[in-house]
Formats: structure tokens, sequence, C-alpha cells
């Protein structure tokens, strides 16, 4: 991400860095991570049934 924002000191504007960032792959990556870590945490899966 710093190597992102070094780009606005080099003179470039904030929203052609961010739509910059926004199409990189490791955005995507980034997003699908972020989901699956959520739904890890805070989605429960159903426990199976205890066997007597």
């Amino acid at each position: 991400m710093i190597f992102y924002l070094n780009y606005v000191t080099l003179g470039h504007g904030w929203k052609q860095v961010m739509l910059f960032i926004i199409s990189t792959t490791d955005f995507l990556i980034f997003i699908v991570a972020t989901i699956i870590l959520i739904l890890t945490v805070y989605v429960r899966a159903p426990s199976p049934p205890p066997s007597y």
C-alpha cells in the first residue's frame, strides 16, 4: 500500500492512484480474503449432533 501511495508524492492524483489500486489483482485477492475471514469468524457452522 505504501508503494502505491508513493505515486501521490510523485505527482499523480489521488483518484488516479485509487483507480489503479482497485484495478489490480492484489486488491481482488484482498477483498476475497477479507470476505472469507469474515465468514470464518462470524458465520456459525452447524455442529454435528452429539452421539450418545
